[in-house]
């Protein structure tokens, strides 16, 4: 990850995705980094909390990295951002960005 200041909280969210596209929550975890060097690459792990799931067989699990959350505070600065990537070869997929929505239907 990079950012353009020197504190950022990132937020992982793990998913339940269903065949038709509707996601529910497994769990999820915040992370808060200080002491970054503005511009310059991190690599940061963290663990998600400890969740009892099942995942159907035909589901799918998805992985959610973000840099905002409503329900937590963060060390974000307003009009600073974040960068994620990841190693070569590993691509990010968003897979409802065909379908031009901006994120998957949340399960009812």
């Amino acid at each position: 990850m990079r950012s353009t200041v020197a504190s950022a909280t990132l937020v992982a969210l793990l998913f339940d995705v269903a065949p038709g596209g509707t996601a529910r929550i497994i769990t999820h975890a915040p992370l808060t980094l200080d002491e970054l060097t503005p511009g310059q690459d991190r690599t940061v792990t963290w663990r998600l909390q400890a969740a009892g799931y099942d995942v159907a067989a035909d589901h799918r699990l998805m992985l959610v990295l973000t840099s905002k959350d409503p329900l937590y505070s963060d060390a974000s600065v307003e009009d600073s951002a974040t960068t994620l990537t990841s190693d070569a070869g590993t691509p990010w997929c968003c897979p409802w960005a065909e379908t031009g929505s901006s994120s998957p239907d949340p399960m009812p």
